[in-house]
């Protein structure tokens, strides 16, 4: 697995469309199309926790670091988000993902098919 040191670029919400909901574990993924070019990615939202960054957006942030195929990459970040949920405004970070097409891990695995020999 290769490392890098680049910095993980910034984004503009304003410039991606916020489509559908994909999941909501501990955290809430949305799909996002990039309005310039028409690409898709996952957009992961990371509400503050008591007014501050939530320190698992920060370890996550960690993983831009790595350059691996088995690794989701993160694309780009976004600190400090105001965002509207259920009529509420709150801030949150936000990572934009590489788009996993087929789910994530567990989903995937769940859905093969393994026969035994006997």
């Amino acid at each position: 697995m290769s490392s890098s040191t680049a910095t993980t670029k910034t984004f503009d919400q304003s410039d991606y469309i916020v489509s559908s909901f994909i999941a909501k574990s501990k955290y809430t993924i949305y799909k996002a199309t990039s309005k310039s070019d028409g690409k898709s990615y996952a957009l992961k939202v990371f509400p503050f926790q008591n007014n501050q960054i939530n320190l698992d957006y920060l370890n996550e942030i960690q993983t831009s670091k790595f350059n691996h195929k088995n690794i989701v990459k993160v694309v780009a970040k976004q600190d400090q988000q105001l965002i509207v949920q259920s009529g509420k405004k709150s801030y949150a970070s936000c990572l934009l993902l590489e788009l996993a097409p087929y789910g994530d891990f567990i989903d995937l695995i769940e859905n093969i098919n393994i026969h035994e020999d006997e």
